[in-house]
């Protein structure tokens, strides 16, 4: 890789990031995208994989008191599980059914509330929020407004 393209990458990283710091959504999609664009699909995956680890990690960090780490241990077992059957299906998402399936994740936020009434709290949706979200971010690289919909009506705070 050039210094052009590290360049190109690390620009695309930081005003993905500037357009999620000011409007809290949309940064980790813009960045697929473009890492799609740029890298092949699974070096793609794993390019956002480790920016999104490190911004969530540092976000955890920060608002480390107010984490419920029930709904994380649901989440997280679940999550194995989805990943588990992404590796024995041997999943490998072309560039065509990403970016269909990143278009498509967004359209999420348009289900009417009556439709889908999940807590996260719940320890059956925080199951079924850790296999789906998971599943959908092995294949569609991002999950952003899926997870949303797990916590949107939650008591919680936004932290």
């Amino acid at each position: 890789m050039n210094v052009a393209s590290i360049l190109a990458l690390a620009a695309l990283a930081f005003l993905t990031a500037l357009v999620s710091g000011i409007f809290g959504m949309a940064g980790g999609l813009m960045l697929m995208g473009g890492l799609a664009l740029l890298l092949p699909v699974a070096a793609a995956m794993v390019v956002h994989g480790l920016l999104q680890l490190t911004s969530n990690a540092s976000r955890a960090l920060i608002h480390r008191r107010y984490i419920v780490w029930p709904i994380i241990g649901y989440h997280a077992l679940a999550s194995m599980a989805a990943g588990v059957l992404v590796w024995v299906l041997a999943l490998h998402p072309t560039r065509s059914l990403l970016f269909l399936l990143m278009g498509l994740v967004p359209m999420l936020v348009w289900v009417p509330e009556r439709w889908i009434n999940l807590d996260a709290r719940r320890p059956l949706h925080a199951l079924i929020s850790g296999f789906v979200v998971t599943l959908t971010n092995l294949t569609a690289g991002v999950a952003g407004p899926m997870l949303d919909i797990f916590y949107i009506r939650t008591a919680m705070n936004r932290h």
